[in-house]
Parts: structure tokens; C-alpha cells; sequence
């Protein structure tokens, strides 16, 4: 399920489109993603924060969306959506093929670009309310399996 904002879907109408994803962000994938008490990672991020425990959270929801949060134009200087757009395509995919669960939020004010995910766990609230997306001043997309 993918769901988009008005703000986002004008942003998607103005992108010229991206032919290959950026290599910075193909490093990134490269790398991978694990799974660490019931919560999944981009390895990356994961492993050079080692003092960035669950217990500074309030539930794992945020842990995740924490660790895994990344400023697109950080990795890449050109078609930065086009570029978001990819890289959530190959997340979805590594993500699907861990057995994982998933919200990808990706985010677009001004020129910045932001992208987090994180797997479901039983008992905690959504991160995104769908309810008020609208309400959002940027332009956000949701994908959800």
C-alpha cells in the first residue's frame, strides 16, 4: 500500500526521473540490512551506533525510525526524489525478502529529502497517523506492507 499527500503527489509530477540509483546509495544498500531484537536496520547505521541503545526510546517503533533515517541529498546531489524513489524500491525488496513487515516514510520539504523505515511490532502505535497527512507541511509518502 502506498499512500501519498497532495504536497508529494505535485512533487512526483515536477521529477524528471532518475535512470540508475545514485552510488552512495547503492553503497548503503551494498551493505545491507539485519535483524537485532526484533527490529530490523540498515547495517550501516546499526553498527557505527553502538551507544544508541532501545532504552533511549519509548518503544522500537522509534528506535528504528531513529537509526534508520537518512537526508537523501546527504548521498546524492541530482534527482534526489528519483533517487529517494529507488532506493525505496530496493529497501521494499530486502525488506520483503527478510520476512519483514515495514512503513517507509519518505519526506520532501524544500530541498531535503528525508527516508526512514520501520518494522511492525504488536502492541505500538503508527508512526504516521494517515488520518492527518494532509495536515503535513511537506510532501510525504507512506509504503506499507
Amino acid at each position: 500500500m502506498i499512500i501519498l499527500n497532495r504536497r508529494m503527489m505535485r512533487i512526483l509530477k515536477r521529477e524528471q526521473g532518475s535512470p540508475r540509483l545514485a552510488r552512495k546509495l547503492a553503497d548503503l544498500l551494498a551493505e545491507g540490512i539485519m535483524e537485532k531484537e526484533q527490529c530490523f536496520f540498515l547495517r550501516r547505521f546499526y553498527a557505527s551506533n553502538p551507544h544508541i541503545t532501545p532504552s533511549l526510546f519509548e518503544d522500537k517503533t522509534a528506535y528504528e525510525c531513529f537509526l534508520n533515517s537518512i537526508h537523501i541529498e546527504d548521498f546524492c546531489r541530482q534527482n534526489i526524489v528519483s533517487n529517494a524513489l529507488l532506493f525505496v524500491s530496493r529497501i521494499e525488496k530486502a525488506l520483503q525478502k527478510a520476512g519483514c513487515r515495514y512503513e517507509i516514510i519518505l519526506s520532501v520539504k524544500q530541498q531535503s529529502c528525508v527516508f526512514t523505515f520501520h518494522s511492525f511490532h504488536e502492541s505500538e502505535v503508527d508512526w504516521i497517523d494517515l488520518s492527518k497527512i494532509e495536515d503535513m507541511d511537506c510532501g510525504i509518502a507512506v509504503f506499507r506492507l
